[in-house]
């Protein structure tokens, strides 16, 4: 079995949600955590997509956070 891949998001715009629903249709990976700069926004995605909306940056099991809005869009592409 696969390792699955926990990623983070820093976000919750429109790239942030393209990614989440590309992630969605992988087998092996999940996002575990959001956080945006505003907690209430954070709060609000991660109950979407039942995850943690704070402690992203301390959480060191997540593998790959998303910083990068091209990575999103191209991850995004990939998963049609």
């Amino acid at each position: 079995m696969a390792e699955e891949f926990r990623w983070g998001v820093i976000g919750t715009g429109i790239i942030a949600c393209k990614f989440a629903e590309a992630v969605e249709c992988l087998d092996d990976a999940e996002i575990v955590a959001v956080s945006n700069r505003t907690l209430s926004k954070a709060q609000a995605y991660a109950e979407l997509l039942h995850a943690l909306a704070e402690g992203l940056m301390g959480n060191m099991s997540i593998v790959l956070p998303i910083l990068l809005g091209w990575l999103c869009v191209r991850a995004f592409r990939a998963s049609r």
